[in-house]
């Protein structure tokens, strides 16, 4: 059988690490007998599944040549402000460009929320065969709002830093918080700090605030553990954001985080 494996990265702190680590990795693919193409130089600054990253600054972008071929591709549809109609298609292609261009940038999802709505109201019908890819539908005016926000945030294609991380002195000064709709719970290093449980009716369902409030009762805690500060973490993206910006455009969260 034949294995095809591509875009293979490495990285290191030092170019004489990385330079090792290299010949190891060839080494070991001599002794499975595996065929190498070929090898880009070591370098701070490349271009690597469609992003551009400069290592130096510690930063990255998506890849120009893509936002100007999306780019080049809107400009043929004409959205105005006023209203935009396109065939059913063209919608699933925004909302999985836009989908890619946020996700690699590290963009909170919740921007798509207008296109995903509207995508999810035509879903059915196209489903049961009342609509096909090819008829014209009409964006709806929160839609095309959406699509011309993101429309200049592709434009600008600003480029990411990655967020300064503070020093830790131990390991376990992580700070691990998750929820759900039956209960939360927060572990640091290797004991689970604080743990409860609630009810459906009175979880109203927001996860995001449920998610705050594991994070908060967490935080609370460290004192008492004799803690300063940890390093949280969490897989809930829109806590994530709100985290980083100390605010939110939920007041439940907003009041727990300011």
């Amino acid at each position: 059988s034949l294995t095809w494996i591509d875009d293979n990265f490495f990285g290191d702190l030092s170019r004489a690490r990385l330079e090792l680590r290299r010949d190891n990795f060839i080494e070991r693919c001599a002794q499975a007998n595996a065929q190498i193409g070929s090898f880009s130089d070591i370098s701070e600054q490349l271009v690597y599944v469609g992003m551009e990253f400069n290592l130096a600054e510690k930063k990255w972008r998506i890849k120009t040549s893509w936002t100007e071929k999306l780019l080049s591709f809107i400009s043929s549809l004409s959205i105005s402000n006023d209203s935009f109609c396109a065939p059913t298609q063209v919608l699933w292609i925004l909302l999985g460009s836009f989908l890619w261009f946020l996700r690699c940038s590290c963009r909170p999802l919740a921007l798509l929320d207008p296109l995903i709505s509207q995508a999810i109201d035509i879903a059915p019908r196209l489903i049961d065969g009342s609509i096909s890819w090819s008829d014209v539908i009409s964006f709806w005016p929160s839609t095309i709002s959406c699509c011309l926000s993101l429309i200049s945030m592709v434009e600008e294609n600003s480029w990411r830093f990655v967020p300064h991380s503070p020093p830790l002195v131990s390991p376990s000064l992580f700070l691990f918080s998750d929820a759900s709709l039956t209960g939360g719970a927060v572990v640091c290093g290797d004991k689970v700090i604080w743990s409860t449980t609630w009810d459906f009716e009175t979880a109203h369902t927001d996860i995001l605030y449920l998610e705050t409030l594991a994070w908060a009762a967490g935080v609370r805690l460290l004192p008492t553990l004799g803690i300063l500060s940890a390093v949280t973490v969490t897989d809930n993206e829109a806590l994530y954001f709100s985290l980083l910006k100390t605010r939110s455009k939920n007041p439940k969260v907003g009041s727990v985080i300011a």
